[in-house]
């Protein structure tokens, strides 16, 4: 399969193909299908151009098929575009606004917590500071998705630095949120000031794991989604193990508390 592309009604397909010169004409084909139809052509010449109108909204596959003995090579290229100039897949097209909704949410987050550091600015917790810095990262990267969404829907390509800067603030942001997230499990910051020498090995190791796979994931896809679900199963049962021992903890601490407080009452009176 060469690809798929969402189309609407009277969307346009341009396609231009090329093949070496050993290739067998009469078994290499090109097939545009979706559901409930589909489009045949045969390859006769090196070089190849089709345009194809769409007849109704669908998800359409383009393929090439070799059905001859003889292997060869070929490149393609192509052109899909939805009415009004529209560049994404239907799939994507609510990408663009939908960022741009939720961007404000993000920064309102980062006032809040804010708001709340500035009334126990007193109280220097380095765990608020990390988990301060992770609604303003999703907050940027969101800003970002909606103007790189809205370039790829406008132009139907990108530059390279653009998709480089998406992967590079994705796996930054997947970073921080693994590694608050782990923190908190831990309890760094609340119920403990440091981490063992082991925990800090254990955590670079997690964090790393499970951003590389959400990554790789995020770019390839397909086979890529068992390595991301088998790194989840593991860093959520190292995640929840931690928080249990931590729950206990406060629990234990706040049983104190209370008992002391009780004490002081009773002392008074």
């Amino acid at each position: 399969m060469f690809t798929y592309f969402g189309f609407e009604k009277e969307g346009h397909a341009h396609l231009d193909f090329g093949k070496s010169l050993n290739a067998d004409s009469r078994v290499n084909w090109l097939i545009v299908c979706d559901q409930a139809s589909y489009h045949l052509e045969i390859l006769n010449a090196t070089h190849y151009t089709t345009d194809i109108d769409i007849k109704e909204d669908s998800t359409y596959f383009f393929l090439v098929a070799n059905c001859g003995l003889l292997p060869f090579n070929y490149h393609i290229s192509g052109r899909f575009q939805n009415r009004g100039g529209e560049h994404l897949s239907t799939q994507y097209v609510p990408l663009p606004t939908f960022y741009s909704s939720i961007s404000p949410v993000w920064f309102l987050i980062v006032l809040a917590f804010t708001f709340n550091w500035l009334q126990h600015r007193k109280q220097s917790v380095a765990l608020h500071k990390l988990m301060w810095s992770l609604p303003l990262a999703k907050g940027l990267f969101c800003v970002y998705n909606a103007y790189y969404w809205r370039v790829f829907s406008r132009y139907g390509r990108l530059e390279t630095w653009q998709t480089i800067t998406y992967h590079v603030s994705y796996v930054i942001v997947q970073l921080l949120m693994y590694s608050v997230l782990f923190l908190v499990s831990k309890g760094w910051g609340v119920t403990r000031s440091n981490l063992s020498t082991s925990e800090k090995k254990s955590l670079v190791v997690c964090v790393t794991a499970l951003s590389a796979a959400s990554t790789l994931y995020q770019i390839n896809g397909g086979y890529f989604l068992f390595a991301l679900v088998i790194m989840y199963v593991i860093a959520m049962k190292y995640v929840f193990s931690g928080l249990e021992h931590n729950l206990r903890s406060l629990s234990r601490q706040r049983q104190f508390l209370v008992q002391r407080q009780h004490a002081r009452s009773h002392t008074h009176n």
